[in-house]
């Protein structure tokens, strides 16, 4: 379920915020841990990123699961989750 709600909170953001057309979601297993990636093309951020309403919401969703996420704008803007299944 926080798979969805992650990837839902994502999308919306990369729309709302970046401007995005496309958006990419890749869901691997390794090694016991969801590895979650969700990267856009929308516009890439000019100020550094300070954790609002979604990325707060989604690290605190996967906290619980011993799980931690990532985001990185170079050379675009990608999201990567891993959580503990």
């Amino acid at each position: 379920r926080i798979i969805i709600d992650i990837i839902r909170e994502s999308v919306t953001n990369a729309v709302r915020h970046g401007f995005a057309s496309e958006i990419s979601v890749v869901i691997a297993d390794i090694d016991d841990r969801l590895h979650l990636k969700i990267s856009n093309n929308g516009d890439v951020p000019s100020q550094p990123i300070i954790e609002g309403g979604g990325l707060a919401a989604i690290r605190k969703m996967v906290e619980p699961y011993g799980g931690e996420i990532n985001v990185d704008v170079e050379p675009s803007f990608a999201l990567s989750v891993h959580v503990r299944e």
